[in-house]
């Protein structure tokens, strides 16, 4: 009797747990939209394109870019949940003390372009356009005047470039490199040089099947002391890659927007055009 008995207490027992564990909670641990949200922030995706909006602005005191820039972060935050989001606003107009600091003009610049121009008898023909504001508003130096300038173009020739260390620039391959639809490259430094802190690219060192042009380098320095670096040096070893099948829409072909298809020497970004239509 004691033994029955035992085993009628324990399946008594255990209903009430089948039947709890069957039934789903209907209180969530968080609400549903702030779950949504986290997931968006957690992807990267959300901090992905706010930062692809502020970076397109240019952030220099009291410019159209600059407003439109705190304008953003503040709707940003605002829609986040915050409450009492304000955007301050203090004069720039070269007078105003700010403890022992005066207010600095504001500068809002609206067109800047450099040009590389040849003569034409007694014109000069645009030949390539090297930098504009429009595409990378970061190459004009602050509080810069107005002005129309035409300089001559200096060839350093066969001196060498001192990188310093935590400098960067862009370089160019003496080589041009063209491949087939069926072939793909990398672009990877030297082992001797990398010992001495010369990185010859930051990301850039995939080269698309159907490529036509000069490479860009991006050379920097990560080391403590100076790296001399000699126009013509062997600074870099390219492999290449045979592709299984040809790429369908090798680089450089119609509709993909190829922007940097054809090169010629050092290159600046062109990542903007990515925002236009």
């Amino acid at each position: 009797m004691r033994l029955c008995f035992q085993v009628a207490a324990l399946v008594s027992c255990a209903a009430p747990l089948v039947a709890l564990a069957q039934r789903p909670s209907t209180v969530p641990l968080l609400p549903e939209p702030t779950v949504a949200a986290l997931a968006g922030e957690l992807s990267g995706a959300s901090a992905k394109r706010n930062l692809e909006f502020i970076t397109r602005q240019h952030r220099m005191r009291a410019s159209k870019g600059f407003r439109t820039a705190a304008d953003f972060v503040a709707a940003q935050a605002r829609s986040y949940g915050l409450e009492e989001v304000v955007v301050h606003e203090f004069p720039a107009d070269g007078h105003t003390m700010y403890g022992t600091q005066k207010a600095r003009l504001g500068w809002d610049p609206e067109f800047a372009e450099l040009w590389e121009v040849r003569a034409d008898g007694s014109r000069m023909m645009p030949v390539l356009r090297v930098a504009s504001f429009e595409d990378e508003p970061v190459i004009l130096a602050e509080d810069s005047d107005s002005a129309d300038v035409t300089a001559e173009l200096v060839d350093v020739g066969e001196d060498p470039l001192i990188l310093h260390p935590g400098e960067f620039v862009l370089g160019s391959t003496t080589e041009k490199v063209s491949l087939p639809d069926d072939l793909v490259a990398r672009l990877e430094g030297k082992s001797s040089l990398g010992r001495l802190g010369l990185l010859i690219h930051s990301t850039a060192g995939f080269v698309d099947a159907g490529w036509d042009g000069h490479l860009t380098l991006e050379l920097s320095n990560v080391a403590n002391l100076p790296i001399t670096v000699y126009p013509g040096m062997k600074i870099g070893q390219i492999s290449f890659l045979q592709m299984t099948t040809p790429a369908d829409h090798p680089y450089g072909s119609e509709g993909l927007r190829s922007k940097y298809q054809g090169q010629w020497g050092p290159t600046p970004s062109r990542y903007s055009d990515n925002f236009r239509a």
